[in-house]
């Protein structure tokens, strides 16, 4: 072997093991939250095509909404697609997710995300939460492009941002052994995305009614990424999308006037949303059909407590089944559901 030959082999067994060391290395360090990324891993582990219905949004979402509760009562097959303060301008990345192996589902949307003020719509953390469990495909890669693109090189190379996590070895690798067998595994989340909250606050007063307020716009950039991700409905065909805005309670006088501020934001989006074909549902215009307790049910403001999630998925699962149509399960489908739950207890 020629001298030549050997230093290109040289230089390419060096690229190899640079690529490949840092790789590992990305796998060890890069981890936002083990929660959060078997939550996104189980989306994919869904067969494709199965989800009636998939809810896009913030912890409301996966606080407030049990799929198991919702197959169980309605037989409605679901998700959680959450990601703990996940502001507006992530919506239309996990939109296109979810319609990447679930193109007829139902697309229910957590309302939160847009109710806030434009300063949530560039939180660090839930963008980084979101690009770190996603697969590496080209919405990735052009979420990366649209939200990030100061740190594209961090993005690709976990290493260069999370390598403060190899001092904590003992804790990450324990966490991607365990993430790495489900997935060998194929083991999907039995609660679909859904997480407990069983604390209660003993802080609630009062329950909002939002349903004689005055429309509001939203803040600027909220209104702009709202429209957008409507556009992104229509430009998908999407005809079944509703719009959903979870329970809320009053703590004192600063949440009462944010929770009047979120209701007449919702008044106003419902007037566009209605525009464009879609639905809103808002829990906090109506006398409190799921007979949510104050005492009980609410572990704060803007997320219910597990009993609370129980009780408003039942309601919620029998008013959608009352209002929409979702096809026949085949026995398989309900045989697999019916496993993945079955070790629930709440």
């Amino acid at each position: 072997m020629s001298v030549r030959v050997k230093r290109i082999l040289g230089i390419f067994l060096s690229v190899v093991c640079i690529v490949t060391g840092t790789g590992l290395c990305g796998l060890v360090c890069n981890h936002p939250s083990e929660e959060t990324e078997n939550t996104v891993d189980s989306f994919y582990r869904e067969p494709a095509g199965s989800l009636d219905a998939v809810l896009i949004g913030s912890s409301a979402a996966g606080k407030d909404y049990y799929p198991h509760v919702v197959w169980q009562t309605a037989g409605i097959t679901s998700y959680c697609m959450n990601i703990a303060a996940c502001s507006a301008n992530i919506y239309s990345s996990v939109l296109r997710e979810v319609l990447s192996t679930q193109p007829q589902t139902m697309i229910l949307v957590d309302m939160d995300g847009f109710l806030v003020d434009d300063k949530y719509q560039t939180q660090e953390d839930p963008i980084r939460i979101w690009l770190d469990s996603m697969p590496r495909n080209r919405n990735w890669f052009e979420t990366i492009r649209k939200l990030t693109p100061q740190s594209t090189a961090e993005r690709l190379f976990p290493f260069m941002r999370y390598h403060r996590n190899m001092t904590s070895m003992q804790v990450m690798l324990p966490q991607t052994i365990r993430l790495l067998r489900r997935q060998v595994l194929g083991v999907r989340d039995p609660m679909k995305g859904a997480t407990v909250n069983p604390t209660a606050s003993n802080k609630i007063v009062r329950l909002p009614d939002a349903s004689d307020l005055q429309p509001q716009p939203l803040s600027p950039q909220s209104d702009r990424v709202f429209r957008a991700f409507l556009e992104d409905c229509r430009h998908n065909g999407l005809d079944n999308v509703l719009f959903v805005d979870l329970p809320k309670a009053d703590t004192n006088a600063s949440t009462s006037e944010r929770n009047c501020l979120y209701g007449a934001r919702m008044q106003y989006m419902r007037r566009i949303v209605q525009d464009y074909g879609y639905s809103v549902y808002s829990y906090n215009v109506l006398d409190n059909p799921a007979q949510l307790d104050m005492k009980t049910d609410y572990a704060d403001s803007l997320h219910l407590t597990t009993k609370g999630a129980l009780k408003f998925s039942a309601y919620f699962a029998a008013y959608l089944a009352q209002q929409y149509s979702f096809p026949e399960k085949s026995a398989a489908l309900a045989s697999q559901w019916n496993t993945d739950v079955k070790d629930i207890h709440l």
